[in-house]
């Protein structure tokens, strides 16, 4: 048996362990069932929380005395606990005053915050004077977020030099942030205009396919005014791992602007 009120010495029982911290933000206890599984003699069970190098004490159970027999059943008692807040991965550990054996259940749920449905970037970032293609904005898309069924839309606020001279922008997804590899969805060209915008939804067809209308092929600021083009699957990094989607964009001449304001990737159901 153990005695002491601080649960550090003698023998300990773990009898719960809430949820790791990396998928979960606590665990909500709700009651501990104290069943006793031989004849008890008067004593106490008591049940700590343990965790990040310390045990305190929730809560002492008094144990009667109780002779099983045919006629009498063996102590059994549930114990509220109120929907206590565990910190992930912390444990609830028991310790009996008595030598005597019991099965300690505990009723609890893991719980995390439910992941935003959007990511945002609203910080401008323009293209240097090249015309090689560049990465202006990266989004990062947690793995989970989109499933089979959802569509995913991507919008960014464009800006760009009012001439004749082509400016590209393109929307991208990759396992990195970087544009060696990347998988292009969508493209849309200006000319003649200084502020525009690129807008695409992406319908979730499996775990690593998207439908995406006319691909990177065809210029188009949405999919709606396209009165032409196809639609077809394309194979994307895995949503069910973290994945990036990339708005890049590419001029025709060094120089000239080509500027993304604020981009947003989100989750459409």
């Amino acid at each position: 048996g153990n005695g002491t009120l601080t649960g550090g010495a003698g023998t300990t029982y773990t009898v719960f362990t809430a949820g790791s911290s990396a998928t979960y933000n606590g665990c909500r206890i709700e009651s501990a069932e104290i069943q006793a599984i031989v004849t008890t003699t008067t004593g106490m069970v008591r049940l700590f929380v343990s965790g990040g190098g310390t045990i305190c004490l929730l809560t002492e159970i008094p144990i009667p005395s109780v002779t099983v027999s045919a006629t009498e059943p063996a102590f059994r008692t549930t114990v509220p606990l109120n929907g206590f807040q565990l910190k992930a991965g912390y444990s609830i550990i028991a310790t009996t005053q008595n030598t005597e054996t019991f099965n300690v259940m505990i009723q609890g749920n893991d719980w995390n915050y439910p992941a935003a449905s959007s990511i945002t970037n609203f910080t401008p970032a323009s293209g240097t004077s090249v015309t090689t293609e560049e990465l202006l904005h990266s989004l990062l898309v947690p793995g989970g977020l989109f499933n089979t069924g959802d569509v995913m839309r991507v919008y960014a606020e464009l800006i760009t030099t009012n001439s004749a001279n082509n400016k590209t922008f393109y929307i991208s997804v990759n396992t990195t942030s970087s544009l060696s590899g990347a998988t292009k969805l969508a493209k849309v060209v200006y000319t003649a205009t200084a502020a525009e915008s690129l807008m695409r939804l992406f319908p979730v067809i499996s775990a690593t396919s998207m439908g995406c209308h006319n691909s990177a092929t065809v210029s188009a600021q949405t999919q709606y005014e396209a009165s032409t083009g196809t639609t077809a699957n394309i194979t994307v990094p895995t949503v069910a791992s973290n994945f990036y989607v990339i708005i890049s964009g590419q001029k025709a001449t060094a120089g000239e602007t080509d500027t993304v304001q604020w981009s947003m990737v989100k989750k459409e159901n």
